[in-house]
């Protein structure tokens, strides 16, 4: 088993190691590991590759404890777990995403395998680190399904990123304080903006339909906050409901279909990169709901010429 302790070393060493995290965890020294993660990304430690790192420190730190059959691995496991999704944290690159969320369902794993006691409950699943070099390798075990409470808080997790993203997006900015009534009517616009794709652009109807969750979430929210006054007008709840099951229901994506660019910008909320693409062309009728979408932005952002141009019946 390493140790977890660090053996004194000369000053000149220690100058030289004190920022060696990874050859300081090769050998075991998790405390003088994290000492010198710390001193490498000094000002930096909120980086990727920082947090990316420090992941791996505490995860390998509770793995010495954990497949030691002792007490003391849950502080590293969270402590890896703040690393690997820091609070407010959104990842850009699809591949950033992946690794994280495998790592941080590895180490969530562990960690509720642990009982009250602190020690790891017998015949658990978990898995070490990739690099972790044990005194005694657990067997290889045969995969088994996710547990359903763990695929619940994951999904949970994606779902409250996904929402931070959305708050983020140049659209979205426009309507967060436009109140709970006008999120409602976003809600519905989006909606019908994925029933009008589903046919011929599945994929493009899915994030329509996520559009339509947040705001009818948005709703939601407010219509909580202003209870027993709001108990008389719906919830948005079945309107959630339907939504996600509209999104469940989509077919496949048809070969050799590609969904006009300005509808994929406004997707993506942007919606000057939209209008742009649309080159002083009014789209064809299937996309009248994106369409209605856009120049409710363009009215948001006080482009009324805009907006004008893209509904001049309204």
């Amino acid at each position: 088993m390493p140790s977890r302790t660090r053996v004194p070393v000369s000053v000149e060493t220690e100058s030289m190691a004190s920022t060696d995290w990874a050859g300081l965890l090769e050998e075991g020294e998790f405390a003088a590991a994290l000492s010198a993660w710390r001193a490498c990304f000094a000002n930096a430690e909120d980086s990727l590759s920082a947090t990316w790192a420090r992941a791996e420190i505490e995860e390998r730190w509770g793995d010495s404890y954990f497949f030691g059959k002792e007490t003391g691995a849950s502080p590293h496991f969270h402590a890896a777990l703040d690393a690997l999704v820091p609070h407010g944290s959104v990842f850009t690159s699809i591949e950033e995403n992946d690794r994280r969320m495998a790592a941080h369902g590895r180490v969530m794993n562990k960690l509720y395998a642990v009982d009250g006691t602190g020690m790891p409950r017998p015949g658990n699943d978990g898995d070490p680190h990739p690099n972790a070099r044990l005194a005694a390798p657990p067997p290889r075990r045969v995969a088994v399904p996710e547990p359903p409470v763990l695929a619940k808080r994951r999904e949970a997790v994606s779902r409250a990123r996904e929402a931070r993203r959305q708050r983020e997006l140049p659209a979205a900015a426009l309507f967060r304080e436009a109140g709970h009534w006008q999120h409602y009517l976003l809600g519905q616009m989006w909606r019908e903006a994925g029933q009008a794709l589903a046919p011929s652009f599945p994929g493009e109807a899915c994030r329509a339909y996520v559009w339509s969750q947040h705001y009818f979430e948005l709703y939601n929210t407010a219509w909580s906050a202003n209870l027993p006054a709001s108990r008389w007008d719906s919830d948005g709840s079945q309107e959630i409901m339907e939504v996600q099951a509209a999104a469940s229901a989509l077919g496949s994506e048809l070969p050799g279909t590609e969904c006009p660019a300005w509808v994929i910008a406004l997707l993506d909320g942007s919606w000057r990169e939209a209008l742009t693409a649309l080159e002083g062309q009014r789209p064809p009728d299937q996309f009248r709901p994106l369409e209605k979408i856009l120049a409710a932005t363009c009215r948001a952002a006080g482009e009324q010429e805009a907006a004008r141009f893209l509904t001049p019946d309204t």
